[in-house]
């Protein structure tokens, strides 16, 4: 039998550890409460009178969408390599702090009948608006709707670091579509055309802001599909060095189309992307593959016939490493290699004859 004071220590502890497991337990309950509590609120819009019916129709549409599948379609939990309770947990969480904040927002607008609400910050990005996430997700009719009532068609979503500075920019026309979610990428330009066509006519400004990682045009090009990029070349767009050195090296682009982007944009020949001239870009990009010398010798001559200069180095700036290297030196330095699957010398390739005249270019 336990002596008398060991046995009271032990009921202290057994209290203890009691109150600390309800504790936890009231904890846990709390946590519960808090990421379903958005849920269990009004869901009903209430309107301003101002909107049609058909827009009422696409804004209730689109909460639907933001509270059962906009969570599940733009953040891959499931992939997650944790339990599942945890995933349930996360999915709840980002319900909590995505889409609820997006649904209370709404749910203003409705009221309100007016659209020009300020973002919410959200994780690592600000400014995150019922259009902005309508744009990215192809939910046009409530973009229309919104948009019909006071939203910014430049509207800017700002992606930051962890030290709260911003690191890109991406605008709401679905020419620039969000980089946070697939949907964007699936969704072809037959269907964004005509509400590009719409938002432009009611001021959305194609230059407003020129980042290349939400550029839709750079991922329809991703997809074979060039209409986009000559539809906004048409329309005034004025090409950023980022965004032709991605279309110049990707393989399934046209000389049609780079050469459209040539004249459209003086001097962007001579541009820079990333510390690196356009003939810095080229020549080491053919320098990987044998095979696209053949490729980008076409590409070679339209930059120099549009007046790309050789002897050009980037400009000096402080936040980015310089390439200070010479594209004639480069190329010749890495001259393209024997293939393994064939028994002829590297001379006797296309892709040397290709590799050969673009020195010779380069040259002269």
């Amino acid at each position: 039998m336990m002596p008398p004071k060991k046995t009271r220590a032990l009921h202290r502890w057994l209290r203890g550890l009691g109150w600390f497991l309800l504790l936890m337990l009231l904890a846990l309950l709390a946590g519960a409460c808090w990421l379903w509590s958005w849920r269990w609120g009004g869901k009903e819009l209430e309107f301003h009178e101002s909107w049609t019916a058909e827009e009422r129709a696409a804004l209730v549409a689109f909460d639907s969408y933001l509270r059962d599948e906009y969570i599940e379609d733009c953040f891959m939990y499931e992939h997650m390599d944790i339990p599942q309770v945890g995933k349930v947990i996360f999915r709840a969480y980002m319900k909590k702090q995505v889409a609820a904040p997006l649904c209370g927002q709404l749910l203003q607008i409705a009221r309100q009948g007016d659209a020009r609400l300020p973002g919410v910050d959200l994780f690592f990005y600000r400014g995150m608006t019922p259009a902005i996430v309508a744009a990215q997700t192809g939910q046009f009719p409530a973009l229309k709707a919104l948009v019909q009532h006071g939203a910014d068609p430049n509207a800017c979503l700002l992606i930051v670091s962890e030290d709260k500075s911003i690191e890109a920019e991406t605008p709401l026309t679905p020419l620039l579509s969000g980089n946070f979610s697939d949907l964007d990428m699936q969704i072809p330009w037959s269907e964004r055309c005509e509400v590009a066509e719409f938002l432009l006519a009611r001021g959305a400004d194609l230059n407003a802001h020129q980042r290349i990682a939400g550029l839709c045009c750079t991922v329809a090009l991703i997809h074979g599909d060039d209409a986009p990029w000559h539809w906004a070349l048409e329309r005034g767009l004025k090409v950023t060095g980022e965004q032709f050195g991605v279309v110049m090296c990707h393989p399934e682009a046209r000389l049609e189309l780079i050469e459209a982007m040539l004249k459209s944009t003086p001097g962007l020949a001579n541009a820079c992307d990333s510390g690196r001239t356009m003939l810095q870009l080229l020549v080491r990009d053919v320098s990987y593959d044998a095979e696209s010398c053949v490729r980008m010798e076409p590409v070679l001559r339209l930059l120099l016939q549009y007046g790309a200069d050789p002897a050009m180095l980037p400009p000096a700036r402080a936040d980015e490493y310089i390439e200070d290297w010479l594209p004639l030196e480069y190329l010749k330095e890495h001259p393209p290699c024997k293939s393994r699957s064939r028994k002829d010398s590297a001379e006797d390739t296309p892709a040397y004859a290709a590799w050969k005249r673009m020195c010779d270019m380069l040259q002269a």
